[in-house]
Parts: structure tokens; C-alpha cells; sequence
């Protein structure tokens, strides 16, 4: 009878890749992934058919966490204030975690994240994609897709990140300008 697999070490496999991906990139060999982990080679492979399984596994794992971060709490809020709180959440997550930010945009931008697991990844965000619709309508993009703005969306955030990391005294002038700059694109408001 096989043993049951420990949670405890295939999360310790995941944060070990999130850790090495962060400083070296996607290469890393997953003998460095192990030895971080603080588990054998084989081990990796009991719990992941292989290094590319990992990896999406990998980025469904921190689309995870971002998702529980970024829930809305109130329906009844208006739309602009919704998006707002996402885009705040979304840039103060991606300042706290600086390894899973920067694995994140790694993996998303690999080739070896299946377009399967990018639609699982996506699924987990359709609610504030339904909010963008429902603003996109009255903007210059109402005729592009939810994934389009949300991709825009995220480089603005991004751009966002990175400056503040610059000059962290500016931040919560750079949250406000640029999540207005993000809303006069998106919903063609001045407000």
C-alpha cells in the first residue's frame, strides 16, 4: 500500500521553486528545487510527473494566493471603487511577496504554462473580468475583450510595482494616479 503523499512537502517543493525561479529563472534544475526543498530529487517526481508539471502547478499555486487577495468584498460598491480595491490589493501583494510577483511574471510569460492551465489561472479572476465588462462598455475599448483590458490592466499595475519600488514615499500618490490613469482607459471617465 502506497504511502499518502505529505501536503507539507509539496508545499515545500512549490515555495523552494518559487524561491529558485525568482532568482534564476526557469532553468533551475530542479536538484536545486530539491535541495532547497530540503527533499530528494525523486521526491519531486512523486509528487509531479515532471519539471513542466511543476511549473504549471506552480502557477496555478500563486494565482491561487493572488485570487484569495484579491476578493471583493461588496457587490453593492460601485464598479470604479471595486476595480480600485483590486488594483490597490493587487499592487500591495505583488510589494509583500516579491518572489511569487516575480515567478508569476516569469511563468506567465513561459512557453511551458499550457494554455489549459492559463484558462484554470484565468477562471479564477471572472469576477473582477465581469466587472471589466461592464465598465469596458462605455469606454474607447468596448469592443476588445475582457482579457485584453485585463492584460493592460496588469501592465499598469506592474509599471506601478516597480516604480514604487524605486521611490516607496511616492506610493500612494503612484496607487492613485495610476489606478485614475487606468480608469480613463478603461471607462472613458474623467472621474
Amino acid at each position: 500500500m502506497a504511502r499518502p503523499l505529505s501536503e507539507e512537502k509539496r508545499v515545500s517543493i512549490l515555495d523552494a521553486a518559487t524561491v529558485l525561479i525568482a532568482e534564476q529563472g526557469l532553468n533551475v534544475s530542479t536538484s536545486k528545487i530539491a535541495r532547497l526543498a530540503k527533499v530528494s530529487e525523486g521526491t519531486i517526481f512523486t509528487y509531479f510527473q515532471n519539471k513542466d508539471e511543476l511549473i504549471n502547478q506552480l502557477y496555478l499555486d500563486i494565482k491561487g494566493k493572488l485570487r484569495e487577495s484579491l476578493i471583493i468584498h461588496s457587490q453593492k460598491t460601485e464598479l470604479q471603487k471595486q476595480i480600485q480595491e483590486a488594483w490597490k490589493v493587487y499592487i500591495n501583494w505583488g510589494l509583500e511577496n516579491p518572489n511569487e510577483y516575480k515567478t508569476l511574471a516569469t511563468l506567465s510569460l513561459s512557453s511551458v504554462i499550457t494554455d489549459v492551465t492559463k484558462a484554470k489561472g484565468n477562471d479564477a479572476f471572472c469576477d473582477i473580468s465581469n466587472i471589466l465588462k461592464t465598465v469596458m462598455q462605455s469606454g474607447q475599448l468596448k469592443n476588445q475583450s475582457s482579457e485584453y483590458v485585463g492584460a493592460i490592466m496588469g501592465a499598469m499595475a506592474n509599471t506601478t510595482i516597480e516604480f514604487i519600488k524605486l521611490n516607496n514615499a511616492a506610493k500612494e500618490e503612484l496607487l492613485q494616479d495610476s489606478f485614475l490613469a487606468f480608469w480613463r482607459v478603461v471607462s472613458n471617465l474623467n472621474n
